[in-house]
């Protein structure tokens, strides 16, 4: 049977054609997949020589079954035992209405691509690299400046896609005001803790949640911009102290811009996988 065959045997709740793709992916695992279907509850038991990660088999599972939106099927429960034990070492359940919402916001494609986010990030990066010198020199620190004044356009489309992609899934502020709020006077001193801190924190738990590879947000880094971003507005007007401060500062936002780059591609990519094909581990 093809896996087209399959796939239109999965979505309408045939168990044995969803244990089968399962299978596919899982046994060069060293997990085999058995499942049965009856009254709305299909129930799926995992075996293998050592017993399954359960956090990474229920993950699978979630991703996999929501995927395929078969309506026959409203609950789900996994098992998992090593093999020939008579007993599951562990047991979970979920509700299919229940990740309904949440597999829309995964499935639901971003205005932007991942060519643009990569594009988007070099010329942030040409802008920032050579806009920064050149405000310390006299004669061309208009042209530094403008520079600059385009970097911070890229660096808050940066920010505006980041909070986007973590609408929905218990992200704290919207696009909008993120990019937004940050650009009030004195009010921007305690909302950069929320749009940068905050986005660091947020993108953290999400990406550890869906145990997303890549790499991940540097609290440290991000409290660490807001507070060089306070001192540069207001002791760094102060001539001298404005160097002093434009260097970590440069050095730092660079870094943050880089780690909101590298998080962005890595969700985007995670989020490709629902893209026609069954999720995997």
């Amino acid at each position: 049977m093809t896996q087209s065959d399959l796939l239109k045997l999965a979505k309408q709740g045939n168990a044995d054609a969803i244990a089968t793709l399962m299978n596919r992916q899982l046994q060069p695992k060293g997990i085999l997949a058995r499942a049965t279907n009856a009254q709305g509850c299909l129930k799926i038991i995992f075996e293998a020589s050592e017993v399954p990660n359960q956090e990474k088999l229920v993950n699978y599972t979630h991703n996999s079954i929501s995927k395929l939106k078969a309506s026959s099927i409203q609950k789900v429960i996994v098992y998992a035992k090593q093999i020939g034990n008579e007993f599951p070492d562990w047991q979970d359940e979920f509700n299919l209405e229940d990740i309904k919402v949440v597999f829309q916001t995964h499935t639901q494609k971003p205005p932007f691509t991942q060519q643009s986010v990569q594009t988007s990030f070099i010329l942030f990066t040409v802008f920032w690299w050579v806009g920064f010198p050149l405000c310390f020199i006299p004669e061309l620190a208009l042209l530094g400046l403008s520079l600059l004044i385009a970097a911070i356009v890229f660096s808050s489309i940066f920010l505006y896609r980041h909070w986007l992609l973590l609408q929905g899934h218990g992200a704290r502020t919207t696009p909008g005001k993120a990019v937004g709020f940050s650009f009030i006077p004195f009010y921007c001193f305690y909302w950069w803790f929320v749009a940068y801190a905050g986005l660091a924190e947020d993108n953290n738990s999400y990406m550890n949640k869906q145990n997303i590879n890549g790499f991940r947000m540097s609290y440290g880094l991000s409290i660490t911009l807001c507070v060089l971003g306070i001192l540069g507005s207001t002791i760094g007007l102060v001539p001298i102290l404005d160097i002093i401060i434009s260097i970590p500062s440069a050095i730092v936002g660079f870094l943050f811009v880089l780690q909101q780059r590298n998080c962005i591609l890595a969700i985007m990519q995670y989020r490709h996988r629902y893209d026609g094909h069954f999720a995997t581990i």
